[in-house]
């Protein structure tokens, strides 16, 4: 939680919601007596995380918070899997030429802008323009380090911290026959 709010505050949605992702994938999720025993105040935190990047009308939370930073700062790392989309939609879900053959000026600067903005921050300018965006060796050789975990192992990790609860003996189970034929249910039972 607080990597993934460190790199929020640095404009890096794309590692915050890549850390804040992982807290959904199964084996972390499942972990319920884990995120139980989180304190109130991480597990506040872990929730508004969660809630800027709601898809939600088109995940409208992180789209706010993207403007905002882009407004104060001129600098963000927006999260790259939502781009084609956005020009996608853009291209085709707005005609270019209206009906009288008038251009749409607001759809096509609304994709200059996507571009531009990726464009550039691969650039020599950017990096002048935010000199502190420079490579920490440090922090580079830590995630280029990294081990990184495999679902299988991940998942085998997740029930050796919190074992699967066992179903009690007596706990009675809907099978697919007891919905499909009621008479058969009542008499297995």
């Amino acid at each position: 939680i607080d990597l993934a709010e460190q790199l929020l505050a640095l404009g890096d949605f794309m590692g915050c919601w890549a850390i804040r992702g992982a807290f959904d994938l199964h084996p972390v999720s499942r972990l319920t007596l884990t995120w139980e025993r989180l304190p109130r105040k991480e597990a506040s935190r872990n929730k508004k995380l969660a809630a800027l990047f709601e898809p939600r009308l088109n995940f409208v939370e992180y789209r706010k918070a993207l403007d905002v930073q882009l407004t104060e700062t001129s600098f963000a790392v927006p999260i790259l899997a939502f781009v084609p989309k956005d020009i996608i939609r853009l291209e085709s879900n707005e005609p270019t030429f209206s009906d009288p053959g008038l251009v749409d000026v607001d759809k096509l600067r609304s994709i200059y802008y996507v571009l531009q903005y990726l464009s550039f921050a691969n650039t020599e300018a950017f990096l002048k323009l935010h000199p502190t965006l420079k490579p920490n060796q440090p922090i580079w050789d830590f995630f280029a380090n990294l081990p990184v975990i495999q679902e299988a192992t991940l998942e085998q990790l997740s029930y050796n911290a919190e074992p699967r609860m066992a179903v009690p003996q007596n706990s009675r189970r809907i099978h697919s026959t007891s919905l499909s034929n009621p008479q058969r249910s009542s008499a297995n039972h």
